[in-house]
């Protein structure tokens, strides 16, 4: 299993959101070639950060997992 953290970058500040409705638009887009596992989200102030878990074969195809789903998440997500 691998973990993959992400956060926003510092100079783009986001608004606070909450964090399940985070994890429901990932977990909404993810599909079962992504071999997600689990995922966690926190919010604060000016921060989101996300943990995704894969059943990967290795950082770089785990990275690239974490990329493909975050990309379709905020592409489907209400701004």
């Amino acid at each position: 299993m691998t973990l993959v953290l992400l956060s926003a970058p510092p100079d783009r500040p986001v608004r606070r959101v909450d964090r399940h409705f985070v994890t429901d638009v990932i977990r909404a887009t993810a599909v079962p070639a992504d071999r997600l596992e689990h995922l966690y989200a926190g919010s604060a102030e000016g921060r989101l950060d996300s943990a995704l878990f894969f059943l990967a074969a290795g950082a770089e195809e785990a990275a690239s997992a974490g990329e493909r789903i975050v990309r379709r998440a905020l592409a489907v997500a209400p701004t």
